[in-house]
């Protein structure tokens, strides 16, 4: 499990371009480092295409994925197949309550944003209604990448960090 051959992105583009040498066979260093139990629970918050959901794959993760953006969520999907990982996705953005928002998309696949003006729409989901209806025994680690709503998250999801202290 975890980073095999296969990684989908915006590779051509540069942002990407080295990502299977920057996540490849890293599972056991980051478990090490970040004390990940085997099997433990993982949420990953803007997870992108994937690559620190495929890391965690390495230390058999039970993997939660939560990504605004459809057309990188599209390549979540694509990578976790490709590499033979099984997560849970949730193509939503998050944040305070469920519901809808602005998401701007830009060619730049680390641009998406949420932008109140967008016309484009996406759904949107608590980290709170999604770790209740999913009934999780524990949570080990949460990455949250959200392009500069971090903190917002953390101050938003406090039942569950409160309830999990991951």
């Amino acid at each position: 499990m975890g980073m095999g051959k296969l990684a989908f992105g915006w590779s051509e583009g540069g942002y990407f371009k080295d990502i299977q040498n920057q996540a490849s066979d890293n599972g056991r260093l980051i478990r090490e480092i970040l004390q990940f139990p085997n099997g433990g629970t993982f949420i990953d918050v803007g997870a992108n295409i994937g690559a620190t959901s495929l890391i965690e794959a390495a230390a058999n993760a039970d993997i939660i994925a939560i990504e605004a953006s459809p057309s990188i969520g599209e390549l979540y999907q694509k990578n976790m197949i490709a590499n033979n990982v099984t997560a849970r996705f949730f193509n939503c953005a998050a944040a305070a309550e469920d519901g809808s928002i602005g998401f701007e998309h830009r060619e730049f696949a680390a641009g998406t944003q949420v932008s109140i003006d967008s016309a484009n729409k996406v759904h949107v989901r608590s980290i709170d209604s999604i770790v209740d209806k999913l009934a999780l025994d524990a949570i080990h680690l949460v990455k949250i990448d959200v392009e500069g709503f971090e903190i917002n998250l953390l101050k938003v999801a406090r039942r569950t960090f409160e309830k999990y202290s991951p």
